[in-house]
């Protein structure tokens, strides 16, 4: 339980770093400053969510991150911050659990008793969430747009 604890501290502290320094902006401004339309933003924050899980090995450090990095794209693009909610948490609660250095995946493995990977097949819920989203992303179905008053 320790290492669970001492893991998910470390993650913090390195998000609160990568943060507070500026790192996370000024490496993915570039990305932030191509992202125009909902596709490539939802694919970006996808993207940028899954890395999140691998590197800071914290899930609630990659959701806190994400949403401080794209909520103001998100406004800039008229895309509501519901759909920035969604994609943060289709990216990175479903993700984290198949990596064995996060917390989740270490807890995944104990509860379990076996691998990470070995319980991969059997994920439906964590496989299809992304696809089924992205899918209607690209279709434009059930995209929330900001309303202008």
């Amino acid at each position: 339980m320790m290492w669970t604890f001492s893991l998910s501290f470390i993650g913090f502290s390195l998000g609160g770093v990568l943060d507070k320094v500026g790192y996370l902006n000024a490496v993915l401004s570039r990305a932030t400053a191509r992202a125009q339309g909902c596709r490539k933003l939802s694919l970006i924050t996808y993207v940028t969510g899954w890395l999140g899980c691998a590197v800071t090995s914290e899930v609630y450090v990659a959701q806190m991150l994400n949403g401080r990095i794209y909520k103001d794209v998100y406004e800039r693009e008229g895309i509501d911050n519901a759909m920035l909610s969604r994609y943060i948490e289709e990216s990175t609660t479903v993700f984290d659990m198949f990596l064995p250095w996060t917390t989740g995946g270490a807890f995944m493995a104990t509860v379990l008793g076996v691998a990470n990977l070995h319980y991969l097949p059997f994920s439906f819920f964590c496989l299809l969430t992304p696809v089924v989203s992205m899918v209607l992303t690209i279709f434009g179905i059930g995209i929330i747009k900001t309303r202008s008053i």
